[in-house]
């Protein structure tokens, strides 16, 4: 746990709403830094990764640990990480818990089948993020902090297209640098810019994003992109408020948490998937939703909104806020943790 962690701090906020809803949570992470938790009825464990300890050491304390505790629970959740239930179910089973796992990921390894297989549930965000044909699959949405990510009326807009994570060829950040180039006079002209927010962790991805800075210059548009270095999640909503239009170039694995924090901010939000095709309506469809991989569709839609948010704010408001309902009435982190303990 860490509340700096550009990635898994949202898991403390997932812990203060659950731990709202239960009479006790105790949550077991590998590895714990700045716990900002401060709910009465909480409280976490780390394995000790911090601490430089080797993996004997870590399945130690996590066995002494589930030892401990599994006979104080009625259920436990696993999330993420499949191995965490897997390991779980011998002790589960001996105490009679229910084991839940939640598993988001567009790749499915043998480590995630034989979760499936051990676990009771195993709960997803949509039907692309966890991509099996099991009896024990449900579907209950992302969970998205809606108190946190909202407009912020004190955070003026600017004429930024902002896009947030990490930088890596699965995310196509090749075809928004292209679309860029295609509108590129019309940014100028307006004072528009784009920011590719996000890290590089691997050398693939370091690899990748030097392409992408060749190619901006090659391109003769590095004037109009900023590549930043990635922020924590208490930064983003700050960042979302303060852009016009979000772009996520990824068309697989349906709705990606990224965008949802987006839409949750009122932020006029760009996708190539059909995840939001049933709530955007024909419309929204047309305004928000460009073919994947393709430069010039992606470039037509950014125009297109740019000349709307410039001659009718009003309608650009509108759909900000229509981008919004669909995260409180489908991905809202309250409803989804009551979601989750109803299958207990």
């Amino acid at each position: 746990m860490d509340s700096k962690d550009p990635v898994g701090s949202f898991t403390q906020r997932w812990a203060e709403v659950l731990a709202e809803k239960v009479d006790f949570l105790y949550f077991i992470c590998l590895e714990a830094y700045d716990v900002t938790v401060r709910s009465k009825n909480f409280k976490h464990f780390s394995l000790g990764k911090e601490k430089g300890y080797g993996r004997v050491r870590l399945l130690f304390n996590y066995y002494r640990l589930l030892f401990k505790l599994m006979g104080k629970v009625d259920g436990f959740f696993g999330h993420m990480n499949s191995l965490y239930s897997i390991l779980a179910v011998p002790v589960a089973y001996i105490y009679g818990v229910k084991v839940i796992s939640w598993v988001a990921h567009m790749n499915i390894n043998n480590t995630i089948r034989l979760n499936s297989y051990l676990s009771n549930v195993m709960v997803t965000a949509s039907e692309e993020s966890l991509n099996i044909d099991s009896r024990k699959k449900r579907v209950l949405g992302h969970g998205i902090d809606v108190v946190k990510f909202s407009r912020d009326s004190k955070i003026k807009r600017r004429k930024r297209i902002v896009t947030i994570g990490r930088v890596t060829s699965v995310k196509d950040n090749e075809t928004l640098i292209r679309s860029i180039h295609l509108i590129a006079d019309t940014l100028r002209e307006r004072d528009w810019k784009l920011e590719v927010i996000g890290s590089s962790p691997t050398p693939e991805s370091k690899e990748y994003r030097e392409k992408l800075l060749k190619l901006a210059d090659g391109l003769k548009i590095s004037d109009l992109v900023d590549f930043l270095p990635e922020v924590s999640n208490d930064q983003v909503p700050g960042i979302l408020n303060g852009s016009s239009v979000f772009v996520n170039m990824q068309s697989k694995g349906g709705a990606g948490k990224a965008v949802l924090e987006s839409l949750a901010t009122e932020t006029i939000t760009v996708l190539c998937t059909d995840t939001f095709n049933d709530h955007l309506g024909e419309e929204l469809t047309e305004y928000l939703i460009y073919k994947p991989g393709d430069p010039k569709d992606l470039a037509e839609k950014l125009k297109n909104l740019i000349e709307l948010m410039e001659l009718d704010e009003n309608k650009a408001v509108e759909i900000g806020r229509d981008l919004r309902d669909i995260v409180v009435k489908h991905h809202n982190l309250d409803t989804l943790m009551e979601k989750i303990l109803s299958l207990y």
